[in-house]
């Protein structure tokens, strides 16, 4: 979808490493290696500097450019530099299809108020909400909590099936435009709401974008939330 920034690349299954990260002044950091992943594998650790992937220096590059270097065919291998404490230390490691989640937890913050983080809007991201709503919802939850912080978005279709979670059929979430008449799009709910009455908030912050303003914008407009 040319020109619609909402939609990423993202599926939610690539060859990957297994790590999180993010950018500290010049360098990209690691923040948190997967256990029993190929980052932890190979012995990546939590704090490492990325210096260069593949021969190539990332002094100043985006969280996002170092992201798409570490991708690439599942069984590949690729060469990461780290500078640990001082020390340059390079490291082989070998990909492996990596399936994340959308949701990364959910649960009951006390007896009756349900949590959901949810990190992704990748492929099955309502399904996953939806999910975690019911279940919490069995577990006694009356009211719940969605957290989109540091979510930085994804498929622009997810974003609107979560908002029908809570919203009922035939309503206008986003709208998009562009030059030509053929470039304006409307996305509406199709379906049932799973709960129209369930108090929610719904948490953001500056690193809350795309798919995530989306969400929490039409909580918003619509008095949902």
């Amino acid at each position: 979808e040319e020109g619609l920034p909402l939609r990423e690349a993202d599926c939610g299954e690539y060859g990957g490493i297994g790590c999180n990260s993010r950018k500290i002044g010049d360098y990209i950091v690691i923040t948190n290696v997967r256990k029993g992943l190929p980052a932890d594998k190979a012995g990546m650790q939590i704090g490492d500097k990325i210096v260069e992937v593949n021969g190539r220096n990332f002094k100043g590059k985006s969280n996002d450019e170092v992201g798409e270097a570490l991708k690439g065919a599942p069984l590949s291998k690729v060469s990461v530099t780290v500078d640990r404490q001082g020390e340059m230390v390079t490291l082989s490691i070998e990909r492996q299809e990596i399936k994340m989640k959308n949701v990364t937890y959910s649960g009951l913050v006390n007896s009756d108020i349900g949590y959901i983080r949810l990190d992704h809007f990748m492929h099955g991201a309502s399904f996953e909400v939806k999910d975690a709503l019911v279940k919490l919802k069995s577990q006694g939850a009356k009211s719940i909590v969605l957290d989109l912080r540091d979510n930085g978005g994804g498929l622009l279709h997810e974003a609107v099936n979560i908002v029908n979670i809570f919203i009922g059929p035939d309503q206008s979430v986003v709208v998009s435009k562009g030059r030509s008449n053929n470039a304006f799009k409307e996305y509406n709910t199709l379906d049932p709401a799973t709960d129209l009455n369930i108090p929610l908030a719904v948490l953001v912050n500056e690193r809350s974008a795309s798919a995530s303003e989306i969400v929490c914008g039409a909580i918003q407009d619509f008095d949902r939330g």
